[in-house]
């Protein structure tokens, strides 16, 4: 994302194995919460020596923040190509919030991740509230960043304030992923993001 400091990219087959370790971190938070995600329970999960992950994650605190790092790059690598290609600041922000719902119909796991990064507010301490901070801090600078683009080329109201309108358009998407994760598939997002977008349109869009 573009806001806040980058982490250098780790090589490929670090890159690899922290992708694994995620993977299992987060399956076992959304299963017992970020105090189960501990590096035995990984090693368990992976089925490889305890002692090879403790190589890399010298305890379970970095384990649970590289599930952080990875809910990040997801985020990050969602709204990059949501918006690849797309010119016009409305027409981006209606295909982002769209392909949001087709990854939440299609890919449990994104709303997995945000689930389980919202339980380690509540478990952890100062160092992983700060972290999950930055990465909605992040995110929303994205998206106004886009409503910034086009107040400049006169698409969207220059009174409204962009990150207010950032905050709008996080709304559209939080309350309906967990009304549709609980729901089971009950909730039509299909119209709800038609109705929605077209509330967040009219009220943005320069008349």
């Amino acid at each position: 994302m573009s806001g806040g400091r980058r982490r250098p990219a780790p090589p490929a087959a670090a890159r690899a194995l922290r992708d694994r370790v995620a993977e299992a971190a987060l399956s076992l938070a959304v299963e017992r919460g970020l105090s189960g995600v501990t590096l035995a329970a990984v090693a368990r999960r992976l089925r490889v020596p305890r002692t090879r992950l403790a190589r890399a994650y010298r305890d379970s605190r970095a384990v649970a923040l590289a599930l952080l790092d990875y809910a990040e790059a997801r985020l990050c690598e969602h709204v990059h190509s949501a918006t690849r290609g797309a010119t016009d600041a409305i027409a981006r922000l209606e295909h982002l919030v769209t392909q949001s719902y087709d990854v939440i119909e299609s890919d449990s796991r994104v709303l997995s991740i945000a689930l389980a990064v919202a339980m380690s507010l509540g478990t952890h301490g100062r160092l992983y509230r700060e972290r999950v901070e930055s990465m909605l801090r992040s995110y929303l600078k994205d998206v106004a960043d886009i409503v910034r683009d086009g107040q400049r080329l006169g698409r969207i109201r220059a009174d409204v304030d962009a990150g207010t309108v950032a905050l709008m358009y996080l709304g559209l998407i939080q309350p309906a992923a967990l009304l549709a994760h609980v729901s089971r598939g009950t909730f039509d997002l299909r119209n709800h993001v038609r109705r929605s977008f077209a509330l967040f349109r009219e009220a943005i869009e320069t008349r």
